[in-house]
């Protein structure tokens, strides 16, 4: 399974990763860090399965350079 986590440098949006990540499952996440913070998402850091893209989701055409 697939998943996208908007916000996920905040607190919910990086316990939401991290426990995602510890069922095996693919986990992209966005953030522009504008309230969260590349920290909070240190314990995914190096998971194949993890994807972390810092843009604001109303830019698209990120989506496609990631």
């Amino acid at each position: 399974m697939s998943f996208l986590v908007t916000g996920a440098a905040g607190f919910i949006g990086s316990n939401l990763v991290k426990a995602l990540s510890k069922t095996g499952a693919k986990v992209a996440g966005i953030d522009n860090l504008s309230r969260g913070v590349r920290k909070n998402l240190q314990m995914v850091d190096g998971n194949p399965n993890f994807t972390f893209i810092e843009t604001d989701i109303a830019n698209y055409d990120a989506f496609f350079e990631a």
